[in-house]
């Protein structure tokens, strides 16, 4: 009995200890799993962090690259400039202010040629619209033949208001519309002079301290001359730069209108016979103020020969005097011998 009872509490022992260490074995798994699973959201935290970091970085990184491009539009190349201009439309049409933002320099040119009933019409017309847009006219001709007349304007108008002037220009009545609009980029160039302008400045600058400082002849002389020539390139650059700026400030438009039909040429049309009395009146006229011109003429011809025509009498005058005296001296001579003769013939 007493063997079967230390059996049994045997029994009970292993089984009360196995119970424990399979609880136990839970408890360590249960711990295991818990700690596995506080790495795993340690990482995932870990992880979260550093892509926010990458992320915050890498904005940070753009937005200085973006600050710095806008800070230093000089150093932007061509190629920028021009995968700019796919994306924004050029100033003068719609997004004019998105194109001052790229600081980009366009020159717009627009040809027409419109064929319009009423020639005067049109270009009342035009001029309005010009004067309206607070554009000018810089040159203006104007033909006219036996087939069609017509004139030529060459416009400068604000970019700004370069669209609009065109579309009301398009609302002209008119038969036929020819039109072709040409930009120009020359931001690539702009930015050249500009950089150029800035090292001639500088040059400028220093040549000038070096003249300060120059204690021989030779040495200032020769500073002057090459201070001269930088300055003479500033002033070109700056030429350049403003010619830019203007055409940039306002576009060029150049426009023919023309009408051909109802032109007839007055030499070509036979003109009406005036009444019988009215041409010989004209013709009476006429011949008045031909004698009258003559006459005109003749008096202004003696009045201008009168000192000659003077002095031609007086001498024609004395000869004439001489003369008459001489033949009075001849006749008196003769009748004297006549007498002597008979006188000796009655002796």
């Amino acid at each position: 009995m007493r063997k079967r009872g230390f059996i049994c509490i045997l029994l009970l022992t292993l089984l009360l200890s196995s119970c424990s260490a399979s609880n136990s074995d839970q408890a360590v798994s249960s711990n295991d799993s818990s700690a596995s699973a506080a790495n795993m959201a340690d990482t995932s935290m870990a992880n979260v962090e550093t892509t926010t970091a990458f992320s915050e970085k890498k904005d940070s990184g753009a937005e200085t690259v973006i600050s710095a491009e806008q800070e230093s539009p000089a150093l932007q190349t061509g190629e920028s400039l021009t995968k700019g201009a796919t994306s924004t439309q050029p100033a003068g049409f719609n997004n004019v202010g998105s194109a001052e933002a790229l600081n980009k320099k366009l020159i717009y040119t627009a040809n027409l040629v419109m064929r319009v009933k009423e020639y005067a019409t049109a270009q009342s017309q035009v001029r309005d619209l010009v004067s309206l847009s607070g554009g000018y006219i810089v040159e203006f001709t104007e033909n006219q033949s036996t087939h069609e007349v017509g004139g030529t304007f060459i416009l400068k108008v604000p970019a700004n208001g370069f669209s609009t002037l065109l579309g009301e220009i398009e609302q002209i009545k008119h038969e036929s519309l020819q039109q072709s609009i040409k930009g120009q980029d020359v931001s690539e160039e702009y930015v050249d002079l500009e950089s150029r302008l800035k090292v001639k400045e500088l040059m400028e600058t220093q040549y000038t301290e070096f003249m300060k400082k120059a204690t021989k002849t030779t040495e200032l002389v020769t500073f002057a001359n090459e201070l001269g020539q930088i300055q003479e390139d500033i002033e070109l650059i700056k030429g350049r730069m403003r010619y830019i700026n203007n055409n940039v400030s306002y576009s060029t438009v150049e426009i023919r209108l023309y009408q051909q039909e109802g032109i007839v040429d007055k030499a070509l049309v036979p003109e009406e016979k005036a009444p019988l009395f009215e041409r010989a009146n004209d013709a009476l006229k006429g011949t008045i103020n031909v004698l009258t011109l003559l006459f005109q003429w003749i008096v202004v011809i003696l009045f201008g020969a009168l000192p000659v025509i003077l002095v031609g009498g007086v001498i024609l005058l004395v000869l004439w005097i001489a003369r008459r005296k001489m033949k009075q001296r001849n006749v008196n001579d003769q009748g004297n011998k006549h007498v002597s003769n008979d006188r000796d013939d009655q002796n």
